[in-house]
């Protein structure tokens, strides 16, 4: 019932690895989760907040109640590869990301080689959202070779691949190659 399962919180933390580790939010609904003003809008199988490198690999993330590896106010070089997220945001409500970037300075992100795959009845989520948001500088990001599947006949995702910048907040540098994206149940037919 605890809505994050690994929670590097404080931006002290240094690198932190997470390699072959499966997590399952039994498919759990809990409030807390749900973004403000409703609940915190904290819930992920991983938080990391801190200062360095984040590496996750061949991780099996399923059934979470809203996120799967939120990323947020530190300084952090992630790697992000060779995982499964399926079936993210069984909590009515919440607004389920496979990654998220919250106010931090993200530079040389490397998503890759994940296969991202959103059944129907849980919450739409948005594929890999690329978002300068809360006062985020992200830079110099790929994301590359991943399977993003959005199931139909209803809309499982908003989107395969967004790429955002909220005003105030930098977004430079992006590459975008080799994906493969079902936009079956997406909002538009294309998947952007």
């Amino acid at each position: 019932s605890q809505p994050i399962a690994i929670n590097a919180s404080a931006t002290n933390v240094g690198n932190l690895s997470v390699l072959n580790c499966s997590f399952d939010g039994n498919q759990m609904h809990i409030p807390s989760v749900l973004p403000p003003p409703s609940g915190t809008g904290l819930g992920a199988a991983i938080n990391y907040d801190g200062n360095g490198s984040f590496v996750a690999k061949y991780n099996y993330i399923h059934d979470m109640p809203a996120d799967g590896i939120d990323l947020g106010e530190g300084s952090v070089t992630p790697t992000i590869e060779y995982n499964v997220f399926q079936g993210l945001g069984y909590t009515p409500g919440s607004h389920p990301d496979p990654v998220q970037f919250v106010g931090d300075v993200v530079n040389n992100a490397m998503i890759v080689y994940n296969t991202i795959y959103q059944p129907q009845g849980v919450e739409p989520n948005e594929g890999l959202a690329l978002q300068a948001q809360l006062g985020s500088t992200i830079t110099n990001t790929t994301i590359a070779n991943n399977v993003i599947i959005a199931t139909g006949p209803h809309m499982s995702m908003s989107l395969n691949i967004g790429l955002f910048q909220d005003p105030g907040n930098v977004l430079d540098g992006v590459t975008v190659a080799n994906n493969y994206l079902d936009p079956t149940g997406t909002y538009t037919s294309t998947g952007f």
